[in-house]
């Protein structure tokens, strides 16, 4: 009851029906909170201590994972919500221990795949980090691959079924392994100061940099490029591309998403976490449909790099999320997923066929006239995987709304 009461709420007020209370005023507190990323338990937790001290006494709201998260927290759904933009800065406290740390680093990447990292990011570099010395990157690069090589040797000694969440660490080790480099190039490429500097000046050059963005940042907005004021509009006006990008307060997702499944009368047995869960993916899979939109109009391999992104965040999103979902839901997901990855490959192929080298060298096997049937028939097969992947997010929709509304 208090979770539907709260929800319509939200949406009366984007109806410009009530003024704001002190709960929206305190909801817009956190989304210009600073969240602080670092590995627990070595001198980097000392210098947070005292980071936390010097930005609360200044009016920066300062979130840290083992305070905000809470018992039982589902700590990669808070890592992904904090890569996609609860908060839109972070300060990152870049000790050895961090770059060894599978949390911290899937962290890092989740920040760093959802866009305007460079803007995004406000490093401290401890001295054990090795980050200036290629040839200690290195290292880094050799520890995720023998933690890669370890797990899957030590799979290799048991039975192979069974092993739900064993398989996505390799894969996590993987992704870490083919992103530290880029990541570490980044940062060593940046005037981070010393810890030492930051220190003796408590912290004066790194509050002075985030006062200038924190606040002075529009209201209800929580992305890295802010264009929201506070909402004074109605929920019709709210654009998809503002939901999908983050662009709106969490509570004014949940109203969105509400009112773009037709969701009249919300159940009142779900959690607000259930209902995040729901939208979260909606908003992912409405992303990966507009970018493939973009994919079928223009197919270029800009166009196609970013569908492949989207892709994978989205699929991410949905098994991070699985746990909220019945079978039926699920397997329409991940049926979903399939028919867009058909899509992909489709269009991968057809970009190749219509590449100058491939139709040169299909010319010395091929008339222009064979050709052109090629690229007939790979259109029409892609605008089949397209039609499908439509149908299939159009039951997940009634599917959605049915979930979520209120028992009889």
């Amino acid at each position: 009851k208090e979770l539907y009461d709260e929800l319509l709420s939200i949406a009366q007020r984007l109806e410009g029906i009530l003024p704001f209370t002190l709960q929206d005023e305190q909801i817009i507190k956190e989304e210009k909170g600073v969240f602080i990323s670092y590995a627990w338990r070595d001198e980097s937790e000392k210098l947070v201590d005292r980071l936390y001290e010097a930005f609360q006494s200044r009016g920066i709201t300062i979130i840290r994972d083992k305070v905000d998260l809470g018992y039982k927290g589902l700590i990669k759904e808070f890592m992904q919500r904090i890569g996609r933009g609860k908060y839109k800065y972070v300060v990152v406290v870049i000790s050895d221990r961090y770059l060894k740390s599978p949390n911290c680093m899937y962290e890092l990447i989740q920040i760093s795949q959802n866009g305007d990292f460079y803007n995004r990011i406000f490093p401290i570099v401890l001295s054990d980090a090795q980050i200036y010395d290629p040839v200690q990157r290195l290292k880094y690069i050799k520890h995720w691959e023998d933690k890669k090589k370890e797990l899957n040797e030590a799979i290799r000694e048991v039975s192979a079924e069974y092993l739900q969440g064993i398989r996505e660490e390799i894969d996590q080790y993987a992704e870490i392994r083919n992103t530290i480099a880029e990541l570490t190039n980044i940062l060593k490429n940046m005037n981070t100061l010393t810890v030492d500097m930051h220190s003796e000046s408590d912290f004066e050059a790194l509050f002075d940099e985030l006062k200038s963005k924190v606040m002075d940042s529009p209201v209800g907005s929580n992305t890295c490029n802010p264009t929201i004021q506070k909402p004074a509009f109605p929920t019709g006006d709210i654009k998809l591309q503002q939901f999908i990008g983050n662009q709106l307060g969490s509570n004014e997702n949940l109203a969105f998403f509400i009112k773009q499944i037709g969701l009249a009368n919300p159940r009142q047995d779900y959690t607000k976490a259930q209902f995040e869960a729901y939208c979260d993916v909606w908003k992912s899979l409405q992303a990966l449909r507009l970018v493939g939109s973009e994919l079928w109009d223009k197919a270029s391999k800009e166009n196609l790099v970013e569908f492949a992104n989207q892709l994978r965040n989205t699929t991410q999103s949905v098994y991070e999320n699985s746990i909220f979902f019945e079978e039926l839901d699920y397997s329409q997901l991940k049926s979903v997923l399939e028919k867009f990855k058909c899509f992909q490959i489709g269009k991968t192929r057809l970009i190749e066929i219509r590449s100058i080298e491939d139709i040169e060298q299909q010319e010395e096997l091929f008339s222009l006239t064979e050709i052109k049937r090629k690229i007939a028939e790979r259109i029409e097969s892609n605008r089949v995987h397209k039609t499908e992947y439509e149908s299939i997010l159009d039951r997940i929709r009634v599917s959605f709304n049915s979930k979520l509304s209120r028992v009889a």
